[in-house]
């Protein structure tokens, strides 16, 4: 179980501050979680387990959630349409 957010300095890193950080996010975090899908998939069917199946989807959508969480606040406070 992960923990990123021990203060407000940490909160402040979750937010990219350009159009060049917001694209980079974005795709290093389509890249990892298509990482950490792939991983699961890839486990046999006969040696699947709690933790290496349904633990590690619900991992991979807290780090999700995690990253992607601050560009849907950003898009939503754009004052562009």
């Amino acid at each position: 179980h992960m923990t990123l957010i021990k203060s407000v300095d940490d909160i402040q890193t979750l937010f990219p501050k350009s159009v060049a950080e917001i694209e980079s996010l974005v795709e290093k975090t389509i890249t990892e979680v298509t990482k950490k899908l792939d991983q699961i998939i890839v486990v046999d069917k006969n040696l699947r387990t709690f933790e290496n199946t349904a633990q590690a989807f619900d991992e991979a959508g807290e780090w999700y959630g995690i990253k992607s969480v601050p560009l849907h606040v950003l898009e939503m406070l754009s004052p562009d349409k």
